[in-house]
């Protein structure tokens, strides 16, 4: 078990390779923004997934993630299934670790995780471009002040869910969120199921199934 977590505190160290940029996209009205807004969670959540995780080479492992958002400030938890604390970090305007178990405590783990964390539950800062890619499949396109870009892909059938894709500032993809088993909830589309797949020589994907989601306060008006 030990083993294969050590290969989970790797993952968010694992770098990217180069592969054709994002797609070009035909600017239209954002008459889908409400859609695109709609696959992220308002309020005050919690959120606890069971998380199994593979490399290219078959090796990979199981943890429970437990996730609290509120605004823009995230908590996060892995334990194992048996309920020990392997990590626990929380990320408002600076990060700040809270418990970090060997080999949970190697340099980068602690920031990747939080940027696949935010890139699931938390919207980019801005005002989207939106229109639809060359297979005239609808997006939303968030353009970060550092360059990177995130395209959110809403069905027009919220049980059919959503895909995110991220891209760096030098136009490298750099995960692939895809959820399914959606269902609505005040206008948001909750996903019983998200996998996430990090592009780069040295991939990894995560599967997360909704255990429990429960909204501890809603948005403030």
């Amino acid at each position: 078990m030990i083993s294969r977590l050590f290969l989970l505190a790797l993952l968010p160290a694992l770098c990217s390779c180069s592969i054709p940029g994002p797609p070009r996209m035909a600017v239209g009205s954002c008459v889908d923004l409400a859609d695109c807004e709609s696959i992220y969670p308002q309020g005050h959540w919690q959120f606890v997934h069971l998380i199994e995780f593979q490399l290219p080479n078959g090796t990979g492992g199981t943890v429970i993630g437990i996730t609290v958002i509120e605004g823009n400030a995230v908590q996060c938890a892995l334990t194992t299934t048996e309920g020990m604390t392997l990590f626990e970090a929380e990320d408002g305007d600076t990060l700040k670790i809270l418990q970090a178990v060997p080999p949970f405590d190697k340099p980068g783990f602690a920031e990747g995780l939080m940027a696949d964390v935010r890139a699931i539950f938390l919207q980019p800062p801005g005002a989207p471009v939106c229109g639809a890619l060359a297979d005239e499949r609808r997006t939303c396109r968030f353009r970060q002040q550092d360059g990177k870009l995130t395209d959110i892909l809403p069905e027009p059938d919220a049980r059919k869910c959503f895909r995110i894709i991220t891209w760096s500032a030098d136009h490298r993809q750099t995960r692939i969120i895809t959820a399914k088993d959606c269902r609505q909830q005040d206008g948001y589309r909750q996903a019983r199921s998200l996998t996430l797949n990090s592009s780069g020589i040295k991939n990894y994907t995560l599967k997360m199934s909704l255990i429990n989601a429960e909204q501890l306060s809603p948005p403030r008006e």
